[in-house]
């Protein structure tokens, strides 16, 4: 219970009178000197060889001095990997992609080889949720996969994880519409995995969406305490990038919007969220519980799966009943007037 690292801090640091002065002065004569002991170095080495050695270290110098001068055989230099401008393609390549509507569902298919690797991932509509939640955004991605699920703890939901998908995880995108007013506004639940492995992934992915511990206290602190750090770290390390965000704000509701949810804004939310957790925690929880039942709805869902045709069509199905499975979430909120960050 007492102060370690602090007394010891301020009895070596803060309270310490020692003091010393350190001195570098420049040695003008420095490099004549170092020339002058490379020269006699070199000499005494020279002095030290015979005839017969001194013969085959010309005689190689000589072989080398031919092979620099001695363009490579063609045959050789064909084999050496040339990328040309002609190798370019002038234009993006633009990825296979196929929607199909059903029931209110929305299935998005990239049709690429991928190496039976599995890569989906399900967007739920932002703009379901009410704008004094979205702070929250950030903090309740990272505790989805960070808290455990009802079934079990953090520890083996991450060993689980780890063994048998390539990753599951959260994100958002935030973004304006080209030649628009308009905002997309998606949170995504993402994951990869070996084809053979699909329906185990996606029953802990389901596993974590519904199940995911927002009622464990220490875990949600401990993730809050890491944002915080890294977005303090940020102002120090990586400045401009704030700054821009925080002067971009002012100009678009999706600037406006991100700037709150990854930003200066999100680092001030952060730090008065901290004594909440610790003194408030029921009504921190009661918002994470609100925020996933106003985003983890039927409505305005997608899925967007990377894999080849056939494949594809065999995990569709277990994707469709997924879907369909997702209760009906709370009503929209409808989307608040815009607002300035600053």
């Amino acid at each position: 219970g007492e102060p370690v690292f602090e007394d010891l801090l301020r009895m070596y640091l803060l309270s310490n009178l020692h003091r010393a002065r350190v001195i570098l002065e420049a040695d003008p004569k420095h490099e004549e000197r170092q020339r002058a002991e490379e020269v006699a170095e070199n000499a005494s080495i020279l002095g030290s060889l015979g005839e017969e050695e001194l013969a085959r270290i010309e005689l190689i110098q000589s072989h080398l001095d031919d092979e620099l001068k001695t363009d490579e055989p063609e045959d050789l230099v064909s084999r050496i990997p040339v990328l040309r401008v002609s190798s370019l393609e002038r234009f993006e390549k633009k990825t296979p992609r196929s929607e199909e509507r059903e029931e209110g569902l929305l299935f998005i298919h990239e049709n690429l080889n991928s190496s039976g690797i599995v890569y989906f991932q399900f967007g739920f509509d932002l703009r379901a949720v009410p704008r004094d939640l979205l702070p929250y955004v950030p903090l309740f991605g990272r505790a989805l996969t960070g808290t455990g699920t009802d079934k079990r703890d953090y520890i083996s939901l991450t060993r689980e994880i780890q063994s048998k998908t390539g990753g599951i995880g959260a994100g958002r995108v935030v973004s304006p519409v080209k030649d628009s007013s308009d905002t997309v506004l998606y949170f995504f639940a993402e994951a990869s995995c070996l084809h053979r492995h699909f329906d185990s992934t996606l029953e802990l992915l389901k596993e974590i969406i519904f199940g995911a511990k927002l009622d464990n206290r220490d875990r949600v602190q401990q993730l809050a305490k890491l944002m915080k750090a890294s977005l303090e770290e940020s102002v120090v390390s990586r400045p401009i990038g704030l700054v821009n965000r925080r002067s971009g704000s002012r100009m678009s509701e999706a600037s406006f919007l991100e700037e709150k949810m990854s930003g200066l804004n999100q680092l001030f939310f952060l730090r008065e969220l901290l004594p909440q957790i610790e003194h408030e925690w029921t009504k921190v929880q009661e918002k994470l519980e609100r925020l996933r039942s106003y985003l983890f709805r039927k409505e305005g869902i997608f899925c967007n799966v990377t894999l080849d045709e056939a494949s594809y069509r065999s995990i569709q199905p277990a994707i469709r009943d997924f879907m369909r499975s997702i209760p009906a979430g709370a009503s929209i909120a409808g989307a608040a007037p815009f607002e300035r960050a600053c």
